[in-house]
């Protein structure tokens, strides 16, 4: 499956796989990286994101197909001799060495000039905001500080392709979103392409400009976040990027039956559907109020389950027949109005249903 194109690439991938023993761990990516991007791999463990990255970064070598970077043919280059540098989950730094060592050490073993790496590794701690730490040794440094070194260290070397792998998945919380912040600005100071691997979809939202949502080897949807979220391609895109119901029916000459007993008219080919809809694209009707619009789509059940959220709600809304739907985005100012066991009815705009049918 073909990735987003770009008129100015610097990395493309043809025809990449790899496999271990009898597994096709990637398979077959074509795909073509912006210069300049922020580019989020987005799946679940196993799904061969990692893999992906470290073919990109020369660590593995692929079973098919072709890596270029700036039109280059890198495919069997050492990963020394690739533009690019790698930041991994464990930081690898030496713990015996000052920030200063850990950061030069890639410069020094280049050879490069004694000014030229003090100058160079001045710049980059700069850029991670960790200028004055540099005789500390690394034993003496929080978590967010070594990962801040370990990116130090890349970015000195000044590769056109800075790749991430996980880089932020053993940080707490609140020392992970600062660290997004971090990288953020970063990217934006730099102006470099970075390509960041996570599980994690809300880090993959707040840092990606691209996103790449992969599973079992492949590459299942490619392209801006918000894309990818409000039109997913399929059941697995729609499911692991967000929270989604999914209603399943049936078209016959462009009439939509569905099986929680609603229909509407909706173009396209006859057969089986499962559509899609996002949980904050529905909206709750107390008793009284009108939930028929036009363009909407309306229905009538139970709520079985109230969430308070603080700032908003999120609800479990039966609609009968062993089908059921979630609301999220419930302002507070209904929270009183929904209790458990209520009927109410719900509605949602017919644009907002995506067919993932497969």
């Amino acid at each position: 499956m073909r990735g987003f194109e770009s008129e100015d690439p610097i990395l493309r991938l043809a025809g990449l796989g790899k496999r271990f023993g009898h597994a096709d761990v990637v398979k077959d990516i074509e795909l073509t990286i912006p210069r300049g991007s922020f580019t989020a791999i987005l799946g679940p463990s196993g799904c061969g994101k990692s893999t992906l990255l470290r073919m990109i970064g020369g660590l593995t070598l692929p079973t098919s197909g072709r890596i270029e970077i700036d039109g280059e043919d890198v495919t069997y280059t050492p990963p020394q001799k690739r533009p690019t540098n790698t930041v991994f989950q464990s930081h690898g730094l030496f713990a015996h060495m000052s920030v200063h060592e850990n950061v030069a050490f890639g410069l020094s073993l280049a050879g490069r000039p004694r000014e030229e790496i003090s100058d160079r590794v001045a710049d980059a701690l700069k850029l991670v905001r960790l200028s004055g730490f540099e005789g500390r040794t690394v034993d003496r440094l929080s978590g967010g500080q070594q990962q801040r070194v370990a990116l130090a260290r890349a970015l000195v070397m000044r590769p056109k392709i800075l790749l991430l792998d996980e880089p932020l998945s053993a940080l707490d919380l609140k020392l992970r979103q600062a660290m997004q912040e971090e990288l953020r600005a970063i990217h934006l100071d730099t102006g470099g392409t970075f390509i960041f691997v996570t599980h994690d979809q809300a880090e993959a939202f707040a840092l990606g400009d691209r996103l790449i949502v992969m599973n079992q080897g492949r590459i299942e949807q490619a392209g801006p976040p918000g894309e990818v979220y409000a039109r997913p391609r399929s059941r697995f895109a729609a499911e692991f990027v967000g929270d989604a119901n999914f209603l399943t029916g049936k078209r016959n000459n462009g009439r939509v039956a569905l099986d929680i007993g609603v229909q509407f008219d909706l173009p396209g080919p006859d057969g089986m559907l499962n559509l899609m809809l996002r949980p904050e694209a529905a909206r709750l009707h107390t008793a009284g109020a009108d939930s028929r619009e036009d363009g909407r789509i309306s229905v009538e059940g139970v709520i079985k389950e109230v969430v308070d959220l603080g700032p908003f709600a999120q609800c479990r809304f039966d609609l009968g027949g062993g089908h059921h739907i979630e609301i999220s985005g419930i302002p507070r100012t209904m929270i009183g109005e929904i209790a458990v066991g209520s009927r109410v009815s719900a509605s949602w705009p017919k644009s907002a249903l995506v067919d993932v049918t497969p």
